[in-house]
Order: C-alpha cells, then sequence, then structure tokens
C-alpha cells in the first residue's frame, strides 16, 4: 500500500520569501501509483490540479478542516464530519488524520468508508490541546476503535 500526502509538493517559496501554491508538474504520473491520497481542500487552488486529482486518484481524501473530509473511491463521494471541539492548536492534525486513515486502510483490506470514520474520530480532539499533547492517546485509539464498530460517523 502506498499512501500519498502531497502538501509539500504544491507549495513554492516565492521571492518575497512567502510560500505559495504551485503546479506539480508529475502529478499525473505519481498520483496513479497510490493507493490513496489525502490532501486539504486549502492546499488545491484551482480546477485544472483538482480535475487531475479526480481523475487519477484510486481514493481521494479531501480533508477540510472543522468540516472533516470527503472521500472519493469507486464513482462514490461520502462525507464524513467531525465532532465539535474547542479548537486549541491545529498544528500536526492533518498528519494526525492522515496516518490513523492510512493504518485503518490497511488494517481494514482498503475500506475507505471505515479508515475516514476512524481518522475523523482519531483526529477530532487532537486540536484540543497544544502542542505534542495533541497526540492521541492509547485510551483515544481504543475508544474510536470501539465507536467504528457500533457504526458512529
Amino acid at each position: 500500500m502506498i499512501g500519498l500526502t502531497p502538501q509539500g509538493w504544491h507549495r513554492r517559496r516565492g521571492p518575497d520569501g512567502q510560500v505559495r501554491f504551485a503546479h506539480w508538474p508529475a502529478a499525473a504520473e505519481v498520483l496513479p501509483r497510490a493507493s490513496a491520497v489525502i490532501v486539504s481542500q486549502e492546499d488545491i487552488q484551482d480546477e485544472e490540479t483538482w480535475a487531475i486529482y479526480w481523475r487519477y486518484c484510486r481514493i481521494l481524501v479531501i480533508t477540510n478542516g472543522a468540516a472533516g473530509c470527503e472521500v472519493l473511491f469507486g464513482g462514490e463521494e461520502r462525507s464524513f464530519r467531525v465532532a465539535e471541539v474547542a479548537e486549541v492548536d491545529p498544528t500536526g492534525v492533518g498528519d494526525v488524520f492522515a496516518a490513523a486513515f492510512l493504518i485503518r486502510l490497511w488494517e481494514t483490506d482498503g475500506d475507505p468508508w471505515e479508515a475516514a470514520r476512524f481518522a475523523t474520530q482519531i483526529a477530532a480532539p487532537t486540536v484540543a490541546r497544544p502542542g505534542l499533547e495533541g497526540i492521541p492517546t492509547a485510551a483515544e485509539v481504543a475508544a474510536a476503535r470501539a465507536a467504528c464498530k457500533r457504526g458512529l460517523p
């Protein structure tokens, strides 16, 4: 399984030192090789780039912060919402989400719907704590697994 989070390939530092969106010339070559691609809504800035993602990704997960994520797979699109929490520090939540999604995708032999349910359960509470305290605890992972088994969103 190959999981891809192409955020960095869409960023370039401008002459003023500011990091901005950039086209990724190798996207059409690389994206089809990935089992799943996880990208933030805010990282893709134009319709041309979105069209490449829609065309070449087997499983495409589009994260959108507190609004949750959209998963596209097999011609179907599903939305997954996150529990509302008071945001303290959003740093790293995308990485937590991506890791949880890919781990659960592997564990379920490729079920993107279950992986998205699990990842949203894991990622939501991480923004409520500062810094490294946001890393999910073993108890949170166990609770997310239990919630998914019960069919909760």
